[in-house]
């Protein structure tokens, strides 16, 4: 998340450390996001936290609730049986702060709908351009193309305890959560179903669907699209609305490109 965001819910769970405060992140325009507290009105707050359906349906209607947090005074952060129940019910991100090990985890749960892959603001974890990838390659083509894949592919995400460190959580963090994703790529671990795997492209040759891998600055995280033809990518660029761009333009940018095939290829 944006790192103003992460430091109020630090500071809003170190307020109260030994019960599990709770909030609401609501965007309130193409830019903007607020943090909102709320009461935890669960009777056993020191493990649980429910929020108030009311306060949510408020908050809706002045803005759009993107995500819910919560901290876990003395437990990691990853989400607890409670956490993954509710979270898929109420079908919105979860952001839990650890108060003990001051870490971060993102829980995206499989009932959550995300925004059409052009009408998304850009908020870390939750829509950046490697979901914007995940989410066009689903939306647009066979690949995890069944619920019991996606969750597979969940799963594995998040069991990486790599990829929960670095997240992309803030922008100096993002160099290494996006190597992470690379090697993945590179190793065919992000791609892979068993039916379908990725091939890297060498020729030059460029085909609908094809993953483009930029590297702008040695020093800069990398970045994610997919070639949709006609000379045009599209991508979700940092604190940007997503984009259809000139291939040409950012060609020398490229650091890799792969395709989709069948496994037996």
């Amino acid at each position: 998340m944006r790192k103003e965001l992460k430091e109020e819910i630090i500071f809003h769970a170190k307020d109260h450390p030994d019960e599990e405060v709770c909030g609401l992140i609501v965007q309130r325009d193409l830019i903007n996001f607020s943090l909102v507290r709320c009461k935890n009105i669960h009777p056993n707050p020191k493990e649980c936290f429910t929020i108030d359906p009311e306060e949510i349906i408020r908050h809706n209607t002045y803005g759009k609730v993107v995500a819910i947090y919560h901290s876990h005074p003395t437990t990691k952060a990853n989400p607890s049986p409670y956490d993954i129940i509710n979270c898929e019910e109420i079908g919105i991100p979860y952001y839990i702060y650890s108060v003990k090990y001051d870490s971060f985890y993102c829980d995206i749960p499989m009932s959550f709908k995300p925004d059409p892959l052009f009408d998304r603001v850009y908020l870390e974890d939750i829509y950046n351009c490697l979901t914007f990838i995940k989410d066009y390659y689903i939306q647009e083509t066979n690949w995890l193309s069944s619920h019991e894949a996606r969750l597979e592919k969940k799963q594995k995400w998040s069991e990486d305890p790599n990829f929960q460190k670095h997240g992309f959580l803030e922008r100096d963090d993002k160099r290494a959560s996006s190597e992470l994703v690379v090697k993945w790529i590179e190793d065919n671990d992000f791609f892979d179903t068993g039916n379908q795997t990725l091939q890297e492209i060498k020729d030059g040759t460029l085909k609908r669907h094809d993953l483009l891998i930029f590297n702008f600055f040695e020093s800069s995280f990398y970045h994610f699209g997919v070639y949709t033809g006609n000379g045009q990518f599209v991508h979700h660029p940092i604190f940007q609305l997503p984009q259809k761009s000139c291939y040409e333009r950012y060609q020398k940018q490229v650091y890799k490109t792969y395709r989709i095939v069948d496994s037996k290829v």
